[in-house]
């Protein structure tokens, strides 16, 4: 009896885990649609900027996390966290973390012009160089990594030793 009791207390935690999982994942998938809405509209405000004033780069992304905040607080919170200790309070200092700025430029990066407006190509494009025709790569290297200049020589070693019994 103890062991049945055990094994109900046991799946129901699982399947709360399993519903809550599933909460976050729906709950993330909607910031995610809601960022992809947000990048663009930065577009459009872009291709404006010559007839008016448009915000700046961080005042938009102030501006959207805000709103993320408000209408997605708990994936907001577990996707972006924003981590202000040490700032002034009296600062006017715009608000929001670099994971969302790098992730809104990742899908900034994936958009393309259609005669009915922008969109979001629906494959992300891979950020790293890979050789063609390998398909059993399992560590890209950063393709800036490979063109960078450098004034340090480079030694590569290599040491043969044969061991015999």
């Amino acid at each position: 009896h103890t062991l049945d009791k055990y094994y109900n207390e046991k799946t129901s935690k699982m399947n709360q885990q399993q519903k809550d999982v599933k909460s976050q994942e729906k709950q993330d998938k909607a910031l995610m649609r809601f960022i992809d809405k947000k990048v663009i509209e930065y577009h459009g405000l872009r291709d404006r900027r010559a007839e008016e004033k448009i915000p700046s780069l961080s005042e938009y992304l102030s501006s959207t996390y805000k709103e993320m905040k408000r209408s997605h607080k708990q994936s907001t919170e577990r996707n972006f966290p924003n981590v202000t200790y040490g700032q002034s309070k009296s600062l006017k200092q715009k608000s929001y973390p670099y994971e969302l700025k790098r992730y809104f430029f990742t899908r900034y990066r994936q958009t393309k012009k259609t005669k009915a407006g922008y969109e979001l190509e629906k494959h992300e494009k891979l950020g790293y160089w890979l050789p063609a025709g390998n398909t059993k790569i399992i560590n890209p290297v950063s393709y800036t990594h490979l063109t960078l200049p450098t004034i340090y020589s480079v030694q590569i070693s290599v040491v043969a030793v044969s061991f015999k019994k």
